[in-house]
């Protein structure tokens, strides 16, 4: 029993709590420059969010591109939005933060004058990049070999229970009037 609520407690502290607050700011940054409206029906907010969705996958196909898909907003459409979306924008900012620091250490050759280095380090984090991308979009992949869990179940539970707690507190914040979910207050700027 020990072990299993371990793995709980360890669960929501790696995944849980990050995706509750990554979905809280990239569908609050969403929802404060106008790409969410109707919000006030139950259920709205994931109807609005499949609605985009939609709107993405149909832009894609006319090969235009929808407005305000920059930034980590962009990022998470790109990566499916929704849940599955936004658990795999998780992963790919967890593997990309490690890879941008041994990128950042890897610079000391500027400062060596090795171009050879640089070239080296700039091409490997270009690779890198787009093995952390794909390592992304196929996030379950990433969460089964890296859990190292016997109740991997679990860790699937506590995602989706932070996603659905982010989109809760946008919820709440929304009825309450915060400031910060004012579509009014917002640029169109990422």
């Amino acid at each position: 029993m020990v072990d299993f609520m371990g793995e709980v407690f360890r669960a929501i502290l790696i995944l849980g709590l990050p995706v509750a607050v990554l979905t809280f700011v990239v569908v609050g940054w969403g929802v404060r420059g106008g790409r969410f409206d109707g919000l006030e029906e139950i259920g709205g907010l994931d109807k609005q969010i499949e609605a985009l969705d939609k709107q993405r996958k149909q832009a894609k196909k006319d090969g235009e591109k929808l407005p305000g898909e920059k930034g980590l907003h962009g990022k998470w459409a790109k990566m499916g939005g929704g849940f599955y979306g936004m658990v795999a924008l998780y992963t790919w900012l967890r593997i990309e933060w490690d890879e941008a620091l041994d990128f950042m250490v890897a610079l000391k050759a500027l400062f060596s004058f090795d171009i050879g280095a640089l070239i080296q380090a700039a091409i490997s984090f270009f690779i890198e990049s787009i093995m952390n991308f794909v390592a992304a979009v196929t996030w379950p992949v990433y969460w089964v070999s890296n859990s190292n869990t016997a109740h991997l179940w679990i860790w699937f539970l506590v995602g989706w229970g932070g996603y659905w707690a982010g989109l809760k507190v946008i919820g709440y914040g929304m009825a309450s009037g915060w400031p910060f979910l004012d579509q009014q207050q917002d640029s169109g700027e990422e």
